[in-house]
């Protein structure tokens, strides 16, 4: 009897050795969509950004946290809190995305950025950029979720918005529309 427990014993030992803790060693499943924003091209040399307005279609597979009445199926609503926020070397504050829209018939998705002349909460003074380099320059990012965990959507290459409104403000000319300025979205999947 005490050499089969000792055998089960061993065996029972070398189950949970061989077998880890309750687990292998595969990832958790993709879940969200994690989408930098890029300001790129060449500015003025004397000016900064004063605004942003750009209009995406956001590809099928991925849902976008946004603000509606129960059961809407069309219309268009705001993004709620956190879906896109600053970030990037020189941030935008969270009072200066002063608008966004997400219309569920054609899966637009809009947003604006004013840049206000304050201070930032180091105390510099918001000179934002485009960038040349790379991407560009980080303005924003934009958390969303996908539709089905590990299915990966089909993602325009490049996704971008040659469209963009982009704001200059320079001492000289006030603000105005700069051309050859683009926004880049590049995305990253995560758990």
């Amino acid at each position: 009897m005490i050499k089969y427990l000792s055998n089960t014993a061993a065996v029972l030992t070398m189950s949970i050795i061989l077998g880890g803790c309750g687990g292998g060693s595969s990832e958790p499943p993709k879940t969200q969509a994690v989408t930098k924003v890029y300001l790129f091209g060449k500015m003025s040399s004397s000016s900064r950004v004063a605004t942003i307005e750009s209009g995406i279609t956001v590809p099928d597979g991925i849902m976008v946290n946004y603000s509606s009445p129960l059961g809407a199926t069309t219309g268009k609503y705001p993004l709620r809190s956190g879906s896109i926020v600053p970030s990037g070397p020189v941030k935008f504050s969270p009072n200066d995305i002063v608008f966004t829209e997400y219309n569920l018939s054609d899966r637009k998705l809009v947003f604006k950025f004013l840049n206000t002349p304050e201070l930032n909460n180091k105390g510099i003074t918001k000179n934002i950029r485009s960038g040349t380099e790379g991407d560009g320059v980080e303005v924003a990012t934009m958390y969303f979720i996908l539709a089905k965990p590990n299915v990966l959507p089909i993602l325009p290459t490049p996704w971008q918005d040659t469209a963009a409104l982009i704001g200059e403000d320079s001492a000289s000319q006030g603000i105005y529309y700069a051309e050859g300025l683009n926004l880049n979205f590049v995305t990253a999947f995560l758990p």
